[in-house]
């Protein structure tokens, strides 16, 4: 199998804020992501997703929280009934904030 990922993966727990594109009023759910390149994340989502789904997503860093769109790749199996592991490509993203994060995960890799 060949590996597709562009960037490096960080395996540390962070806090991502995400709700559902289009969705008024906007219902946040609060999730721990698993692991975040520059590029995209793996979480667990308590919401239906499906791939393609554009999510609001809301990233908590220690110094700022970067705000950018997700862009549903891939979901796997349910924990629990209703959660699942989502992962998304991100979009929407400034160079500025897409090079803070690159930087931030290689300042953490092992």
């Amino acid at each position: 199998m060949t590996e597709k990922r562009r960037a490096p993966r960080l395996y540390r727990r962070f806090i991502l804020r995400a709700a559902a594109f289009g969705e008024r009023p906007l219902r946040w759910s609060l999730v721990t992501i698993h692991n975040l390149s520059a590029d995209g994340a793996l979480f667990t989502y308590d919401r239906r997703a499906y791939p393609g789904m554009l999510l609001h997503l809301k990233i908590d860093f220690p110094d700022r929280v970067i705000e950018c769109m997700g862009r549903v790749v891939r979901v796997g199996g349910a924990h629990e009934g209703t959660h699942h592991d989502v992962a998304v490509r991100l979009e929407g993203i400034q160079s500025d904030e897409h090079a803070y994060i690159d930087s931030f995960i290689r300042q953490h890799l092992p």
